[in-house]
Parts: structure tokens; C-alpha cells; sequence
């Protein structure tokens, strides 16, 4: 028995020395698919004043070339540098955070992360795949095993987030399965190359969506089209803040304030921004106004004050932005970094309730010519929608938008709205002023102000 116990106990110490010991060895034990990036801000990071941080969201929909152009315009000139990468979460963040404040350059000033959920889903319900080992570091094992005791899920799936976080962290400790990885990093090291899968970094990290030929993702982008109208009902849920309890609790809120406090610390500046998508898919959304008060969050994902960040075109699927996406939102990123940096924390930045392009007005007679058909396409997501009628004649209004009906209107037509972008009316002919030079243009009006107007048209006569 005795024979038995000290055997076992020199096993221990010794896998125990092995692992202190590879983590001294290591002095970059960063994800292998992270590697090109990492390499990077190890070697590069002097130039750099703020880097992006997030998940394939950030990775493909912030372009440092275009957020740090418009933020030389607003007179706060930038050199950033985009860190995120696809399949991270917000305790692999975490882990990269504190790489970057161990290795802190002194010129990083800002640090932009993706808030989004502590949630732990078994990726691909795959167990000891290598990203997921890779992933499991040490340093945020106990955060994890908190994110699961808050989740709000029943107490045998937390009973499986448990064990999965439990072995897989074990694994990454103990380097299982890294041997050869290890053996390859000695190798290149000591012929002085570059780590393998390590190579020079093209757009400042950004990648546009497009390029990535993994079968889900062009899936889904295929997919996109076709789903379109459920994805418009799900941002009626978000521009309405129709409660959807399934999302609700599980939000790692004191992981937020620790997380804020170690950068603040080292001087650096956190700034959380919420993602624009078109899915609802933020467990622990409802925690997100609490640590809003205590740091700098951008709330990008509620498309009625955000209605720039939300045209269709602009998306590649409901989660990720396409290429032109990505430069609308890294300019509007940077209009509301430099607003915010006025304000305290928990206080909203100016709302943008109008699309980048002018909704478009259609007026057609029916066959009969007895009803005048009315729809417009591109609303904002807020306000009543009415067409004026009347003569031509110009008047501004606020916001540098102007009106080229005559005011008062010799006529005001209601519009429907059908989901958030559209909207549609039939008026009977006895309805429609008569005249050749009848003006029409549809109009958005918002608590009270002007928020949208259309090109003004010209009625033909029926």
C-alpha cells in the first residue's frame, strides 16, 4: 500500500514538473490558429495605440485602415489594430487580455472588446477537439467554472459544462496531445524562425467574410436571402425590446468589472461594444445595463438608434457584416468612440435613427385608375410614415433634411408598415389631390421632428 502511495505521489510531482516547466518553455503558449496574429503584436505592437478584441463578428467587421481614417477627421488620431479572432469567446478574450497587459506596449492606450455571452457551448458538441483544449487555459478556469454556476440553464446541463470545462482545463495543463506542437516550437526557435503557423498579418488583422470558405459559413450566407423575413422580425423583437426571457440571466457581470479594473490599471482605456447582428442570440443580454454603469459600453445591437449599422446589403449573414458592412460600421464605431469619451458611463450616445441612403418612395395607379398605390422601402425603424401631397416648394427642417411639399399639405396619407423597413397604402382615387404639378414625398416623423424624407416625385395624372 505504501509501495502504491509513492509511486502514485512521484507520478504527480513529476507530471506536476512537467508542467511548470513547459510553461516556462513556452513563452508564447497561445492557440495554434491564433499564432499569425499573436506573433504580430508581439513583434509590432510599439505601433499600435488600440486593438479590436473579439469574435469572428469583430475579426470580419471592424477595418482599422477605415475606423482610424475617420478618426483622424474627428481630430483623434489613431493606429489600430484588429485582434480578434473567429470562434473566440468572451473567456478567450479574457486569456488574450492578459497576454496583451504581460506584454503591454507602451503605446496601447484603447483596448475595443465584444461584449457578448459567458455562455459555454460545447462547440460542435465535439469533446478534446484541439481548439477546444487549446482554449481551456488555466488562468481563466475559474472563471469559467463561475460562468457556469450563473448560467441559466438546468442543473444537470451545468452538471455537463462542469465536467467538459473541468477535463478539458486539466488537458491544457498538462499539454496533452501538445507534444509535437511543443517539439515544432523548439525547433523553430532554435534555428531562429518564426513559430509555425506564424506569418505576416495583411489588412491589420481585418479579413473580410467573403474569403472564408468554411462549409457552415457559406451556409448560412446562402441561407440568407431566404430567411430574410424572419430576421426582419427579429429585429422588430430588438428595435421594439420585446422581452425574450430565454436570453435572460447568466451574465458574468463582476468578470466585466475585474476584467475593466486590470486595464485601467495598466493604462489602458476598455471600451465594450454589443455587436450589430440581425440574431438574438446574447444570453445574458438583460445584464448588460448593470456594468453599463460602472464601464464604457456601446450598445450597437439595438437597431432603432443604430439604423446606419442595419441595411441588408451591408451583411453577409445575420451574424457577420460584409466588406462594406465593416467599413459603415468601423466609421460609425469611431463617430461613437469619440462621442462617448464625453459622457458618463450608463449614458447613451446621440441617437441615428435615419438610414445612410434616403427611403425610397413608389407611386403607381392600379389598372382601373381608381386607387393609387403607395409603398416606400429603406424606413427607419421608428416613427409614423405618411406621404405628403401638394405644391412644390422647399423648407428645411432639422438634421439638414428638407421638405418639397408646400407647407401646409394639401394632403397627408398614412403609410403601413409591413415588418421594420417597409410600409404600404392604398388610397382611393377621390383621396388623391388632382392637378398636373402635384408634389409628393414620404416623410418619417419621430417624437415630434423630422427624422427621414424621401426624393421628392411628381404624381402622373391617372
Amino acid at each position: 500500500m505504501k509501495s502504491w502511495v509513492l509511486h502514485l505521489s512521484l507520478f504527480l510531482a513529476g507530471m506536476a514538473f512537467i508542467v511548470v516547466n513547459l510553461h516556462d518553455v513556452e513563452p508564447l503558449p497561445f492557440w495554434s490558429w491564433s499564432r499569425n496574429k499573436v506573433n504580430w503584436v508581439a513583434e509590432h505592437g510599439e505601433e499600435y495605440d488600440t486593438l479590436f478584441f473579439g469574435s469572428s463578428r469583430m475579426h470580419y467587421g471592424l477595418k482599422p485602415d477605415v475606423f482610424d481614417a475617420r478618426m483622424a477627421e474627428l481630430g483623434t488620431p489613431t493606429k489600430s489594430f484588429n485582434f480578434a479572432l473567429s470562434g473566440m469567446r468572451m473567456h478567450d478574450v479574457a486569456h488574450m487580455l492578459d497576454w496583451v497587459v504581460a506584454h503591454k506596449p507602451q503605446s496601447l492606450k484603447r483596448a475595443v472588446i465584444e461584449l457578448h455571452s459567458f455562455e459555454q457551448n460545447i462547440r460542435g458538441h465535439q469533446w478534446f477537439s484541439d481548439q477546444d483544449l487549446e482554449m481551456h487555459s488555466s488562468d481563466v478556469f475559474w472563471m469559467r467554472m463561475q460562468s457556469v454556476v450563473l448560467s441559466n440553464t438546468p442543473a444537470v446541463d451545468k452538471a455537463k459544462q462542469a465536467q467538459y470545462v473541468l477535463m478539458h482545463s486539466a488537458s491544457n495543463a498538462l499539454r496533452l496531445g501538445q507534444g509535437s506542437r511543443i517539439t515544432q516550437d523548439w525547433i523553430a526557435r532554435a534555428h531562429g524562425e518564426r513559430l509555425p503557423k506564424a506569418y505576416d498579418v495583411e489588412d491589420r488583422g481585418w479579413q473580410s467574410v467573403a474569403s472564408v470558405q468554411l462549409p457552415h459559413m457559406v451556409q448560412a450566407h446562402e441561407d440568407f436571402p431566404s430567411q430574410r423575413e424572419h430576421f426582419e422580425r427579429q429585429l422588430s423583437w430588438k428595435a421594439g425590446k420585446a422581452p425574450i426571457p430565454a436570453l435572460n440571466g447568466g451574465f458574468n457581470a463582476e468578470a466585466i468589472r475585474k476584467q475593466a479594473s486590470m486595464l485601467r490599471a495598466v493604462g489602458i482605456e476598455p471600451i465594450y461594444v454589443v455587436m450589430p447582428t440581425y440574431s438574438t442570440d446574447f444570453f445574458g443580454r438583460d445584464g448588460v445595463a448593470e456594468v453599463a454603469k460602472e464601464v464604457r459600453v456601446l450598445e450597437l445591437d439595438d437597431p432603432a438608434p443604430n439604423r446606419p449599422l442595419y441595411d441588408w446589403a451591408g451583411y453577409y449573414d445575420a451574424s457577420h457584416l460584409g466588406a462594406e458592412g465593416a467599413a459603415v460600421f468601423s466609421r460609425y464605431l469611431a463617430d461613437r468612440i469619440v462621442e462617448c469619451g464625453s459622457l458618463q458611463f450608463g449614458a447613451a450616445t446621440s441617437p441615428h435613427y435615419a438610414p445612410l441612403a434616403p427611403p425610397a418612395l413608389a407611386a403607381a395607379w392600379s389598372v382601373d385608375g381608381q386607387q393609387l398605390q403607395l409603398s416606400a422601402d429603406g424606413l427607419p425603424f421608428v416613427g409614423d410614415v405618411v406621404v405628403q401631397f401638394g405644391d412644390a416648394g422647399a423648407q428645411a427642417v432639422d438634421g439638414g433634411l428638407e421638405l418639397a411639399v408646400a407647407q401646409p399639405p394639401k394632403a397627408v396619407i398614412p403609410l403601413v408598415r409591413e415588418l421594420l423597413y417597409r410600409a404600404t397604402a392604398t388610397v382611393p382615387v377621390a383621396n388623391v389631390p388632382a392637378g398636373e404639378a402635384i408634389t409628393l414625398q414620404l416623410v418619417t416623423m419621430f417624437e415630434g421632428k423630422v427624422v427621414a424624407v424621401s426624393a421628392p416625385m411628381k404624381l402622373a395624372p391617372r
